[in-house]
């Protein structure tokens, strides 16, 4: 009968890899299930189910590593059932490994290892603003016989604004919500979430105007409007423009009077708040949006071949 240090290596960067493995493939199947549970403080509780399958009867796991690359795990413990399992950390540079030694030896074909290792930690969900944003690294490795993993998320960190890739399925819990990833899923990209109903963000405009003519000319210049995706919040426009105007398609525009030959720099300066989906919203006119489905010099509706693509086209995406 022989005994073998299964060693498993898992990096939390980019991706979760095995590089090394000091257990002849084909000894062993596992089967990975992992939940981050991320808290109301952005603390997440990382859950990793293991299960080690022998697939020969002389050939038994005693031990279990999980390395951690640039990943400080806080806490970690080791259950199989009710029994605590020893378990030891190590850090080199980057590197944080996790060993876990069974008490007991399961031998025989066919017979399972099932044990727990949870972590906690602190860089998987990062609030920017009034958003949270999270990060779950993708998986590398194929050769698990299956592994997934559930993302639950507190309901207080607000609606999703946008998750990919698209979880395999969704389930609402008392307080949290669940989104679930299979093997082929996390193997393609990793996990990206952002939750919250709107984001701040600040900024600077800066046009450059010039009157070419020997008379003054009225010049306007379009600055970001409301819509029902963004409230905008203006601080400085200067120098000052002779008026606003909004135009029939809901553009906002600054209009200067420019002498003879002269060139104005213009900054613009605020605050825009983007909403995680739509608000209710003025919509455009139907007068406007017949008048935008006119034939133009650069609406070229009617050109037989603008009309072929179009019959292929259906969706924006498309286009």
């Amino acid at each position: 009968m022989r005994k073998i240090l299964l060693t498993l290596f898992c990096f939390f960067a980019l991706f979760l890899t095995f590089p090394k493995e000091v257990y002849a493939e084909g000894e062993f199947a596992i089967d990975t299930s992992a939940e981050y549970k991320i808290q109301d403080s952005g603390k997440t509780l990382v859950t990793q189910t293991i299960t080690i399958e022998n697939l020969f009867s002389n050939i038994y796991a005693t031990s279990y590593s999980l390395v951690l690359d640039n990943i400080d795990p806080q806490n970690p413990k080791a259950h199989l059932g009710s029994k605590e399992l020893a378990l030891t950390s190590h850090k080199e540079a980057d590197k944080t490994t996790l060993d876990v030694n069974f008490n007991d030896a399961v031998v025989g074909k066919g017979k399972k290892t099932t044990f727990v290792v949870t972590f906690e930690n602190s860089s998987f969900a990062v609030r920017t603003g009034e958003v949270w944003e999270v990060s779950i690294p993708k998986l590398g490795d194929t050769s698990f016989k299956s592994y997934n993993i559930t993302l639950s998320i507190p309901d207080s960190f607000g609606s999703e604004a946008y998750i990919s890739p698209n979880p395999t399925d969704f389930t609402k819990g008392e307080g949290v919500r669940h989104y679930l990833f299979d093997k082929e899923t996390i193997l393609k990209s990793p996990i990206t979430a952002g939750f919250g109903a709107f984001q701040v963000f600040s900024f600077n405009l800066n046009y450059h105007l010039e009157n070419p003519l020997p008379r003054s000319a009225s010049v306007d210049i379009a600055i970001p409007p409301d819509t029902s995706l963004q409230r905008m919040y203006y601080q400085e426009i200067s120098p000052k423009p002779e008026n606003i105007t909004v135009d029939s398609d809901g553009n906002w525009l600054a209009r200067y009077i420019l002498k003879p030959r002269e060139r104005v720099d213009i900054k613009v300066s605020g605050q825009v708040q983007i909403f995680a989906g739509p608000r209710p919203f003025l919509p455009i006119s139907d007068e406007t949006l017949n008048t935008n489905l006119k034939e133009s010099k650069y609406w070229q509706i009617n050109d037989p071949k603008i009309q072929e693509i179009a019959k292929t086209l259906k969706t924006p995406k498309n286009i």
